[in-house]
């Protein structure tokens, strides 16, 4: 039988659809190994690394410096002077005297509220903003480094195009986090070791249209128009850790102090899975033996402004990478949204200062984000804002 120059076009077509199914097939197959492998290494990296967390409190008695433990049998009026084991702020903010700081706890209780959002700088797309509300009970035992913070967060994701109902084909969807984490650093010598949990919710319970909303008419930008196609709710489990370490420390002519320092760590759950690590650089005072400096990675409690010393006034840089093996915030109801892929590797630029003004705690963080998904149109910028105050 003789075939027609269609009947071959025709074939070809068919070939090409087959060969392009398969690259499809290889690729889904190529990413389903490689976000295995992350897991694998996230897991290992998580067990080694809380059980060692978890073996540091025991350790804190015997690795203190020796004026660390004779800290703990001093009086508690001479105790409290000492800024860096008592952290208590009468001596230098109040003035009320040593009479006025027996009474006091070694750590007073603190309480923080921090605005990210990429409003501050100009744009409204990707991570939009966050909103936390943090509180540290006042602690008697804060002479060993030892950091409880419980943080009430809320997260927002938009695509570029927000003034359309459903995101356009290439764009994240829409997605907002609510969750509720306790979190506990302990810093042994010149490495700090945090580690935190939290539940919560993904999805419209977390309430992020209601925020974004308030935020647009108060600042009278836009309406955002297609919440409505977000996921239904999903529960968000997160487990976390993270250790920095200060690997280079000098003192300068001016008094002030020059910190290098690294971090790795990782996070696990149901919203995503991480590990990730970078380096940062503090300039000023107030860096000796404190948690570092402010980050951006995302879902991570923040203690460096809440905690930061009463004579806190340093400017810092940094950058971090993280090897992302899975992010649901991306995923979507594919009848409202389209599904998006995410990068496998992001990473964040910033710069920003902290300062300590008598009880208050003020730090602003400016965080450059490399694309968070593989259709994303450009890197991110915004800007983060945390106001600290440590109470009576």
């Amino acid at each position: 039988m003789r075939l027609s120059p269609l009947d071959g076009q025709g074939a070809s077509g068919r070939r090409g659809q087959v060969h392009g199914e398969s690259g499809r097939v290889h690729e889904a197959e190529a990413r389903a190994r490689r976000r295995a492998w992350l897991v694998r290494l996230a897991c290992a990296l998580c067990c080694v690394s809380l059980g060692n967390a978890l073996g540091a409190d025991n350790a804190l008695a015997d690795s203190a410096p020796a004026h660390d433990r004779a800290s703990d049998v001093m009086p508690a009026a001479v105790a409290a002077r000492a800024p860096i084991e008592s952290e208590s702020e009468s001596e230098s903010e109040s003035g009320s005297g040593a009479a006025a700081a027996t009474a006091s706890p070694a750590r007073p209780a603190r309480f923080a509220f921090e605005h990210d959002n990429d409003l501050l700088v100009g744009t409204d797309r990707d991570f939009t903003g966050a909103t936390r509300l943090a509180w540290s009970p006042a602690s008697s035992s804060g002479s060993h480094g030892e950091h409880t913070l419980f943080t009430l967060a809320q997260d927002a994701w938009t695509p570029d195009d927000t003034d359309a109902t459903r995101p356009p084909n290439g764009e994240r969807p829409y997605a907002g986090w609510l969750q509720l984490s306790a979190a506990r650093a302990t810093i042994v010598h010149e490495s700090t070791w945090t580690r935190y949990a939290s539940i919560g919710v993904l999805g419209p319970s977390s309430r992020a249209e209601d925020v974004q909303r308030f935020l647009h008419e108060a600042s009278g930008s836009a309406p955002v128009n297609g919440w409505d196609s977000e996921r239904d709710d999903r529960a968000a489990l997160q487990l976390g850790f993270r250790r920095d370490v200060s690997t280079l420390r000098r003192s300068l002519s001016t008094g002030g102090e020059l910190d290098l320092g690294t971090h790795a760590g990782a996070a696990l759950g149901t919203v995503m899975g991480y590990v990730h690590a970078g380096a940062s650089l503090r300039i000023g005072r107030g860096t000796t033996r404190t948690v570092g400096p402010p980050d951006t990675v995302p879902g991570a409690p923040d203690f460096a402004a809440v905690f930061a010393p009463a004579n806190a006034r340093y400017a810092h840089v940094g950058i971090g990478a993280r090897a992302v093996a899975w992010d649901t915030t991306l995923d979507a109801d594919t009848s409202r949204a389209p599904d998006v892929d995410a990068e496998p590797l992001i990473a964040d630029v910033r710069a920003g200062v902290v300062v300590a003004l008598g009880r208050w705690r003020v730090a602003y963080t400016h965080a450059l984000r490399t694309k968070a998904y593989r259709t994303s149109l450009a890197t991110q910028v915004f800007g983060s804002l945390n106001i600290a105050r440590v109470l009576r």
